[in-house]
């Protein structure tokens, strides 16, 4: 408005100086631009109210919406609640039919005992035979020394481990891994009993399942015997669980005994270490087998792996760490008996035999000391470390027999 006012006002004062109006012109054109200012007033006071209005339209929509809104989210939090409700239903139900089939369970167990006797005979024969069957050599001496008592309760508890094989609370119809453990355990208890029958009754070479059975006599049929069930046990165990890798190895175990020939050992050992890299019993085992066919460089890489790792299986074994020294020191012995070799390799593999000998024969054992003297003899592993060596030998010897302190 200011401005059409002074623009008014300059158009009047040109007006005035060219044309010479008089005061009744300006008065009328004076009259004219205030019809225009007012008019103009009206405008903008109508232009104010209908943004007024349209304010009060938004605000009103705003409000309706929101109300829609509110309305709906309302609605679809009832509709939650419903199914919650629906859902607390459900498992207010599953909670009953859970009570009645342990009430079920329970009185089944009063009236027929025979799945929790199950369960504990699986529990005890575990402990029995793992605590009555070590993992020490050697495993003849072990079942001699086992009470009568405990070896009836072994015998007891296997026929109760026979019948748990057809009863599962498992939906793969196993009962898993302390069933394949329990299994393992008997199968260490057979081929223990099959160590010490055999030597009881001199049969040596012991005889194996590679043998042809017309040429085996009654006494060799029999321990046999012995190692066809423990061989039945260990398959048992690795079929039971076959992510149990003790199973694997103590499986090899029994294998290398039967010497079929459709039979690899090694396969065992494999899927032992497969399923736990880090220990050192299968490693071992893998060197024996590797050593009795001549392959005395793998055997001796396999123990000083072996070496590498801190578990014999699941946890260190201080004891059995005499094993993979003495053991290679019969391999590097065998080595070092070559040939195509320089002399210069000759006595390395000599000096380094040596060296594991002495850590091999730490104490007092006198099954280490017999096993060690068939060694020393002629056409023994460690023939040439006797020639070479003979004072160090001397006093392994001498360590064995308790007449040096241990070390």
């Amino acid at each position: 408005m200011a401005m059409v006012g002074i623009q008014s006002w300059q158009e009047m004062r040109r007006s005035l100086k060219d044309q010479g109006s008089t005061i009744a012109d300006i008065k009328a054109e004076f009259d004219e631009y205030k019809d225009r200012t007012d008019n103009l007033q009206k405008l903008v006071a109508a232009l104010v109210g209908l943004s007024s209005l349209y304010a009060i339209v938004l605000a009103i929509t705003g409000y309706v919406n929101g109300q829609n809104y509110l309305r709906e989210l309302q609605g679809k939090v009832d509709e939650a609640e419903e199914k919650l409700e629906e859902a607390k239903g459900k498992l207010d139900k599953t909670n009953a039919a859970l009570l009645d089939a342990e009430k079920t369970g329970e009185d089944l167990q009063k009236k027929f005992n025979a799945f929790t006797q199950v369960n504990e005979n699986l529990r005890q024969l575990i402990e029995r035979v793992g605590h009555a069957m070590p993992d020490i050599e050697p495993v003849a001496l072990t079942y001699e020394g086992l009470s009568s008592d405990l070896r009836e309760s072994i015998y007891f508890s296997e026929k109760s481990l026979a019948f748990a094989q057809f009863i599962s609370f498992e939906a793969d119809g196993t009962l898993g891994e302390g069933m394949s453990r329990a299994l393992m355990a008997l199968g260490r208890f057979y081929r223990a009993r099959f160590h010490s029958e055999c030597a009881c009754a001199g049969l040596k070479p012991l005889p194996h399942l590679g043998l042809p059975r017309a040429s085996c006599t009654p006494e060799q049929q029999r321990v046999l015997g012995l190692l066809e069930r423990a061989w039945m046990y260990g398959n048992m165990a690795v079929e039971r669980d076959p992510t149990n890798f003790s199973a694997w190895t103590d499986l090899e175990m029994t294998q290398f005994l039967l010497k079929l020939p459709d039979v690899d050992p090694e396969e065992a050992l494999k899927k032992s270490l497969a399923l736990r890299e880090d220990q050192q019993k299968a490693r071992y085992l893998m060197s024996i087998v590797q050593h009795s066919r001549g392959d005395y460089a793998a055997a001796e890489v396999s123990l000083t792996q072996a070496m590498g790792r801190k578990f014999w299986e699941t946890e260190e074994n201080l004891d059995r760490q005499p094993d993979l020294y003495y053991n290679r020191a019969c391999a590097r012995a065998k080595l070092a008996a070559g040939k195509n070799l320089t002399q210069t390799q000759r006595l390395a593999f000599l000096y380094s035999a040596a060296a594991d000998l002495t850590k091999g024969c730490p104490k007092k054992n006198d099954h280490a000391l017999k096993i060690f003297d068939e060694d020393c003899a002629a056409g023994g592993d460690l023939e040439p470390v006797v020639a070479q060596y003979p004072k160090v030998v001397a006093i392994a010897r001498e360590r064995l027999e308790g007449k040096r302190p241990s070390i």
